[in-house]
């Protein structure tokens, strides 16, 4: 097993430290404030009714086996725990 060594840390170049600003001064200074006359956001986009059954038809096949696979699993359990007895 190959021993762990502690290496120095590289110094920056700049030798004097310029204060941060706070995370939330700078969560400020990111997110700029609304106009007032904006008080709700406006939609612009319609929304479009999906058809589900349509587009994810082979989700019902696809639960359908696995809740077969699932209930024989629990017989094989169950018969496995009487045989075993």
């Amino acid at each position: 097993m190959s021993r762990k060594t502690r290496r120095a840390r590289p110094r920056s170049l700049n030798l004097q430290a310029e204060p941060r600003p706070s995370t939330a001064a700078r969560v400020q200074a990111e997110r700029p404030e609304a106009p007032s006359h904006l008080s709700a956001p406006v939609t612009t986009a319609s929304s479009k009714r999906v058809d589900f059954s349509a587009e994810y038809h082979y989700i019902i096949g696809d639960l359908r086996k696995m809740a077969i696979i699932a209930a024989s699993m629990f017989v094989v359990l169950i018969v496995l725990s009487l045989v075993i007895q």
